[in-house]
């Protein structure tokens, strides 16, 4: 059973954004209901600058 979704790096920035608008700081920041949110932010630009600087990519992100 596949548990994963292929995200295009903008793609998955623009996933970040929704859920981003809402929910505020507080609870992004400190709910760990939102770790994966947060684990999302950090592939979003890491995939972002590596597609930039060294190839293109996607990244694989845990449905559940």
């Amino acid at each position: 059973m596949n548990h994963r979704r292929r995200f295009e790096p903008e793609k998955l920035m623009e996933k970040f954004r929704a859920i981003r608008k809402s929910i505020t700081a507080k609870q992004l920041f400190r709910s760990p209901r939102h770790q994966k949110t947060m684990e999302m932010w950090c592939a979003a630009h890491f995939s972002r600058a590596y597609a930039r600087y060294v190839q293109p990519c996607a990244v694989w992100i845990d449905k559940r």
